[in-house]
Formats: C-alpha cells, structure tokens, sequence
C-alpha cells in the first residue's frame, strides 16, 4: 500500500449512535492501527444528511485526504472491512446489505431511472465484484479524486433531486463523470433494525413485526 494514503473514516449523524456500531467502528480502528493507512475518524452531525455528506467532502478535499470510507451510524461490519472494500481495486466500492424494510432488498441498484435494486438475496461471492449503478452510503469507499471531480463539475456532491435521494443523485453524478461503480461481493454488512416482540404470532407466522 502507498505511505501516501491518508484515509477519513466519515459517519454522518445526528445524536443517536446504536451500540452495535460503535462497537463495529471500535474494532475497525484497532485493526487498522496495526494493519491499515493513516486514518482519522470524523463524524458529522446535521438534520439534513445530504449538507453532512457534502461538508465531509469539502473536509476530505481541504486536508488532503486520498479516501473516504462512509460509515452510517446503524451499520455493523466486520473488522477488515476497508480492506475488503479497498483489496477490490477501484475507485468506488460498496459494501452489501439489506434494508431495513419491508422485503430487505439490497441497496444496490442496476438503473437508476428509474431507481431498480437488485433481485437477488443471496449475495454469491462469485464474481468476486460487479459494476453497479448506485448504492446506499451504509458502508462505501471513494477516493477523494472522485469527489472532487464530480464538485468541481456540480458543486455539490450528495444534494438530492427531485428524482433522487442524496446517495442516488451522488451516484448518478459520478456516472455522468463517467466513473464506473462496483459492489463487493465478500464485503457483507450487517443493518441494524427495530422489531415489536409480540405475545401471539402476527399475520406472517412470526412474533416480531419489524418497526
């Protein structure tokens, strides 16, 4: 690895921020201290979490930071995780999970318009990675080249749309840049959810009914 990686560990959050991930990020910096780049962690609290993500890129940008690694703040992840999102070799890397919601589908997306997330749940490790169209921010790496290219063109990076929420408006901005995007078939992450634990069983057989 280049002695000139400076890497920023970036979660953008308000004032909540679940055990799980604390304890994800805690072993994530303890692995890196011995097996990773230079890092710093940041985190960056506003309402409105397009003007958190954009300040984090004016932030990468101005101390010459060389990769984001964004984190949100209900994410858990193995300890490795950078590695396996940085070992693919590419400028834009997401890791994979399942919303929250409804079916879990993945949040990755094959087309964008309009948005059309994948089918498949299992997730083969096989081929190890596969060009995307957009993706969720719970847990991607970018190089700061990237983002600097798509603010310099758009001066703003995450500002949503009117078709698209901050994650996907960045994604199609860096497509237009003419970027591409890949998924990491060995970087799994976990989501982190609320369920109301019923006496009886509800109306699909299970006594949890996801919030």
């Amino acid at each position: 690895m280049s002695k000139s990686t400076k890497l920023l560990i970036a979660v953008p959050t308000l004032d909540y921020i679940h055990r799980k991930f604390v304890e994800s990020l805690t072993g994530l910096t303890k692995y890196l201290e011995s097996n990773g780049p230079e890092f710093d962690v940041h985190f960056e609290g506003c309402t409105l979490v397009y003007i958190s993500r954009d300040n984090i890129v004016k932030k990468a940008m101005e101390e010459d930071y060389t990769e984001v690694l964004w984190l949100d703040a209900d994410m858990v992840f193995d300890k490795d995780i950078y590695w396996k999102l940085r070992n693919v070799g590419q400028e834009f890397v997401t890791g994979l999970y399942r919303g929250r919601h409804g079916t879990h589908r993945p949040c990755v997306f094959e087309k964008l318009e309009p948005p059309e997330r994948w089918d498949s749940f299992d997730f083969p490790e096989e081929p190890e990675i596969r060009e995307i169209k957009g993706c969720g921010f719970g847990c991607v790496l970018t190089s700061t080249d990237i983002l600097r290219t798509v603010w310099n063109r758009f001066g703003t990076c995450f500002r949503p749309t009117p078709l698209l929420g901050e994650d996907l408006a960045f994604c199609k901005r860096v497509s237009d840049c003419g970027f591409p995007m890949y998924a990491s078939m060995k970087a799994k992450v976990g989501h982190i959810g609320q369920y109301i634990i019923n006496c009886g069983e509800n109306e699909n057989g299970s006594i949890l009914t996801l919030i």
